[in-house]
């Protein structure tokens, strides 16, 4: 048979037209003299506005080498290929594959230059993020396993080699059931099946076997693997090292169940002794209370029915003896009140403390109207708190102020509120006769009183039952004053306090 040549429909420049790649011809000063519609559509050019103009200056190439060079190659192979960069009409730039061919005349003259140009921005980019994210895998501490969704091991970087003990090429190809304890392998099959349906990531704390088969606890992080379509192609595994913070968690619940157990101890010894406090106030109450009583009662009859047969001498001591088992009886009610503050059942609510003080303050003017006493304090003051000990608190403590500024003429006894390092800080002031501050550290013991008894009276236990109140809501109490210049109580009550300034 003899082939018959029919030429083809198309000119040249139809045929080039149809490519999708950007084609032009240059001359070999580089100036454009074709421009097809792939250039067009790339670069944003008509070919009116290309042809003619030199390609390198209207597309600011950026060349791997420099130009003379390349076309120095060009000349000698006839045929160059690389990247460069080239800037569109609106400013896009694009990095292009290149492929350049040499046309020469029948002389063998170069006469001309083919270029051939393919956008590859895309895949160059995604190119650098794989290989950046690739990079980042392979310096992670954490391993980081790729596996299919039949379990077979298809990537193991290196945080896996240090984890497991197993090298890269152990490992890929492999199931990752090897890495799995036994009575675990029934987790890894529910792992695939929930990746499998498109599950979405999932963490949780399990067990995992390195080489030497030694167990390792591990925070595990699963994650499905799709490809461009979203199709689910496998699964990653990322797993951490939590040997040491489950040793911790280990420890630390050890150390909860000693603590709970010394709690619970503690707790029984200090029922036992609250029952053994109860036993003392009982015998406190009724076996001091009985003699007590006998003798007042036997003092008050002698000075009854004895009164003529008694010298001054020997009535002025009966007195005393009944003066002093009166004592005796508040001294005994003062330290049965003081064992009642460490037993009693708190309970927590909003008191009103100026409304607490002003009641305070009326009935202390109605046990001595002639006194001429002014009280101030502070509207709107609250605490959370025990009212009843509250009460107490401000009982003893206007009331210490009401008595030591019995001598003053004018009395002046403020109660309020103010901000102390960022503290809220209630305090209670008089201009009454004060204290020496070198002595203020005996001011809270029990029974250690500042001034003499024949002055003042009292049983000396008042402000150590005002500490123990303070502590038991959590705050402190400390006093400032001088001789004859009054005397300042500060505390706290361990609760944010809901305080107003308003003008009363």
């Amino acid at each position: 048979m003899t082939g018959i040549s029919t030429p083809l429909p198309f000119s040249d420049s139809q045929i080039l037209n149809l490519s999708y790649d950007a084609i032009f011809l240059l001359d070999m000063s580089g100036v454009i003299l074709f421009w097809n519609r792939g250039a067009k559509e790339m670069y944003g050019w008509e070919p009116s506005e290309a042809v003619s103009q030199v390609s390198h200056e209207l597309l600011h190439t950026k060349f791997p080498l420099p130009l003379p060079r390349i076309l120095e190659r060009l000349e000698r192979n006839g045929r160059w290929s690389g990247e460069l960069v080239h800037t569109t009409r609106d400013g896009r730039q694009l990095i292009i594959s290149a492929q350049w061919a040499l046309q020469r005349d029948g002389s063998g003259r170069p006469i001309g230059i083919l270029e051939v140009n393919r956008d590859v921005t895309q895949q160059r980019i995604t190119e650098r993020e794989h290989a950046r994210l690739a990079a980042l895998v392979e310096c992670s501490h954490d391993a980081i396993i790729s596996k299919s969704l039949d379990g077979i091991i298809e990537t193991w970087n290196s945080g896996a080699e240090q984890l497991y003990g197993y090298s890269r090429s152990e490992a890929v190809g492999h199931s990752i059931n090897m890495i799995v304890p036994p009575e675990l392998a029934g987790e890894e099959t529910d792992i695939l099946n929930d990746v499998r349906k498109g599950g979405r990531a999932q963490q949780f704390d399990t067990v995992r076997v390195r080489k030497d088969g030694t167990p390792l606890d591990v925070s595990l992080t699963i994650f499905p693997i799709r490809d461009s379509s979203a199709r689910v192609i496998g699964a990653s595994h990322v797993a951490r090292d939590i040997t040491e913070r489950k040793r911790f968690e280990n420890q630390i619940r050890a150390i909860n169940e000693s603590l709970e157990r010394r709690v619970a101890e503690r707790t029984r010894e200090l029922q036992e002794t609250n029952r053994e406090l109860e036993s003392f106030s009982y015998s406190v109450s009724h076996d001091l209370r009985s003699p007590l009583r006998s003798i007042d009662g036997f003092s008050r009859l002698l000075l009854e029915e004895s009164l003529p047969n008694l010298d001054e001498r020997a009535i002025e001591r009966l007195h005393r003896i009944r003066a002093a088992t009166g004592r005796m009886g508040q001294l005994i009610d003062a330290l049965l009140d003081l064992s009642r503050l460490s037993r009693a059942e708190m309970r927590h609510e909003q008191v009103g403390l100026s409304t607490l003080a002003t009641q305070i303050a009326r009935e202390l003017e109605h046990s001595a109207p002639e006194r001429r006493v002014t009280f101030t304090i502070q509207p709107n003051l609250t605490a959370r708190g025990d009212s009843r000990l509250l009460r107490v608190l401000l009982e003893n403590l206007l009331g210490n102020a009401f008595k030591f500024t019995a001598k003053a003429p004018e009395a002046v006894i403020e109660f309020g509120s103010r901000v102390q390092n960022a503290e809220e800080v209630l305090f209670v002031k008089d201009n009454g006769v004060g204290f020496d501050m070198q002595y203020a550290g005996e001011l809270f013991v029990p029974f250690q009183r500042l001034h003499n008894r024949t002055e003042f009276e009292g049983t000396g236990v008042g402000l150590a039952t005002v500490r123990r109140i303070v502590a038991r809501h959590g705050g402190r109490i400390w006093a400032e004053a001088a001789p004859d210049s009054g005397a300042t109580f500060y505390f706290t009550l361990g609760n944010p306090m809901e305080v107003k300034w308003e003008a009363i």
